[in-house]
């Protein structure tokens, strides 16, 4: 059979990481033909436990750079298609949906989701990232927050897996310590991308790396540097594309946070000036209505909203019902409040929901949580999500127990 895929991965002192993941590799079976890792200097038993798992292993070095660490596991790959995989990742898939996908598409990367998961196993949000790319059409660029670009300087075609046919379970930033750890990395690491894309002259560049310093600015609390980067950005990236709109959302965050709602006005306006789509100007709106005060407004601003079904373009539906569920709060609407909670847990699988469904369903019996929370997830995952509820979710494990013997048709 040939080998459609490869992984490739770069690697630094992960053990304690390496097993899980490998081991969702291994699980795939011969969808995988390889797993070629460049490990960029472990101290620990990284590269022993590659080797162990049958992982072909480049022992290179770290200069601060992803997209060259990157292109040099690329360049260890034989198969047409490579995963992008982390070794605080898992791969999940399913390998039919996944083959077809390879032999029929003509894009050059593959997005697919990335599930952030907390200490607990709980998710806490999903992100979507190029995980899958064309080699050798393809090469990464950038020294931190890398982005992978055909390398014949032609624009690179993109496509979004659909739903089940790929994602990847993601552990790396499980608390606040870690999570500042790794922006203090990338902060230090997009210095010098800052400085060699103003040398080159290239505004895309600049802009891009601009953008990715002042994100980790925002991680590591320092507003000002963040303002600064966000705003240069934002001027840089040309009307209509999405990187204008990510950064507009991110200058917009800085601003509220600090408090400054004229700024942000300011900011909403001009985006809405360069030809912004309709929702993301609703989007911003809401976001600024949340913070002025204003509730009604928010819950107006939100359901206007229309998804098009195209999720690069799209607003983020869970940011969506975010708002809307603290604007019902704060109008204490508890139903709709209830509604999008709901809607969270089941819609878009953030267990991290559950505790607050229990407590403003707290003066109902277990039965009816129960019927509230029976189908919105698999059964084995509700389950899971229930048993660390204490006796109140032991209850209503009992509950959903009794609505399947009552109806033991009814699908979990």
């Amino acid at each position: 059979m040939t080998v459609q895929l490869s992984v490739a991965m770069i690697v630094k002192d992960e053990s304690a990481h390496l097993p899980g993941c490998l081991a969702s590799v291994a699980a795939l079976g011969d969808l995988i033909g390889e797993v070629c890792i460049y490990d960029t200097g472990s101290a620990d038993d990284s590269v022993a436990i590659a080797r162990r798992f049958g992982a072909r292993v480049t022992e290179g070095y770290w200069d601060g750079d992803f997209a060259r660490a990157r292109n040099e596991s690329l360049a260890m790959t034989s198969a047409p298609w490579a995963v992008i995989l982390d070794a605080d990742e898992e791969f999940a898939a399913d390998p039919a949906a996944l083959r077809h996908l390879l032999r029929t598409t003509t894009a050059d990367v593959i997005n697919a989701q990335v599930i952030h998961l907390d200490d607990a196993g709980l998710e806490i949000g999903r992100s979507w990232c190029g995980k899958i790319v064309r080699h050798p059409q393809t090469a990464y660029q950038g020294r931190v927050h890398e982005v992978a670009q055909r390398v014949d300087g032609q624009p690179t075609a993109t496509v979004s897996a659909a739903p089940g046919t790929l994602s990847f379970p993601h552990h790396g930033y499980r608390n606040r310590q870690v999570r500042a750890g790794k922006a203090a990395r990338n902060a230090a690491s997009s210095q010098g991308e800052v400085a060699s894309a103003r040398a080159s002259g290239d505004p895309g560049r600049l802009a891009l790396a601009l953008y990715h310093r002042g994100r980790s600015s925002v991680l590591l609390g320092q507003a000002d540097a963040a303002r600064a980067d966000l705003s240069e950005a934002y001027a840089l990236f040309p009307p209509g594309c999405t990187a204008k709109d990510r950064a507009a959302s991110s200058l917009l965050g800085v601003l509220l946070d600090a408090g400054q709602l004229a700024e942000a006005m300011a900011v909403v306006r001009e985006h809405q000036r360069t030809g912004a789509p309709a929702d993301v100007i609703r989007l911003l709106l809401a976001r600024l209505s949340l913070a002025s005060g204003q509730y009604e407004a928010v819950r107006t601003l939100t359901r206007a909203i229309s998804p098009s079904g195209d999720p690069e373009r799209d607003v983020d539906p869970r940011i969506v019902l975010e708002l809307r569920l603290a604007a019902a709060a704060e109008l204490s609407r508890h139903d709709e409040a209830l509604s999008c909670c709901l809607a969270l847990y089941g819609g878009h699988a953030e267990s991290a929901r559950l505790p607050e469904i229990l407590e403003r369903t707290r003066g109902e019996s277990a039965g009816t949580v129960a019927r509230l929370l029976d189908g919105l997830r698999a059964d084995e995952e509700l389950l899971r999500d229930l048993r660390t509820q204490g006796e109140r979710g032991q209850d209503i494990i009992a509950a959903l127990q009794a609505l399947r013997r009552a109806c033991p048709g009814q699908p979990g």
